[in-house]
């Protein structure tokens, strides 16, 4: 991005195809699948990325708006090691999920919590009608054995 180049990507794993895909519904990337690639079809990608000019425009646009910031990066430096030196620290400004498990980041204990709780009642569902009816049937029982 930083220096305007259109992308051809590859994604491999993880978060590649995701980042890709969001990088092509911008016009700033063309996706090859590696699982079907050929050569015709790595080179017709190619060859449209560098071709289509809407291609070009985005990424400048993009690069151009990556670039522009307030501070060059050594003044940022500058001033968070000053601003670290003046306060003793920049605690207030790290993340809380700095010190939390992964599943906890991801949310997963509450997803967990959800689950079994759809899961109960959606097993209260399947067999207290049958509960009751078993419960019943075994009163009228008893009570017609007296």
């Amino acid at each position: 991005m930083y220096n305007a180049v259109p992308v051809v990507g590859i994604p491999f794993r993880s978060d590649q195809r995701g980042n890709l895909r969001r990088m092509e519904r911008r016009q700033i990337a063309k996706v090859v699948n590696y699982r079907n690639m050929t050569v015709e079809n790595l080179l017709g990608t190619i060859k449209e990325v560098l071709s289509n000019p809407v291609y070009s425009k985005n990424i400048k646009a993009l690069s151009k708006r990556f670039k522009d910031q307030p501070l060059a990066p050594l003044s940022k430096a500058i001033f968070w090691i000053e601003y670290v030196i003046r306060h003793g620290s920049a605690e207030h400004l790290v993340l809380a999920a700095r010190d939390m498990d992964a599943y906890a980041t991801a949310n997963l204990d509450i997803m967990a919590v959800f689950l079994t709780s759809i899961a109960g009642i959606y097993l209260a569902y399947l067999f207290l009608p049958t509960g009751c009816r078993l419960a019943f049937e075994m009163l009228r029982n008893h009570i017609q054995a007296k």
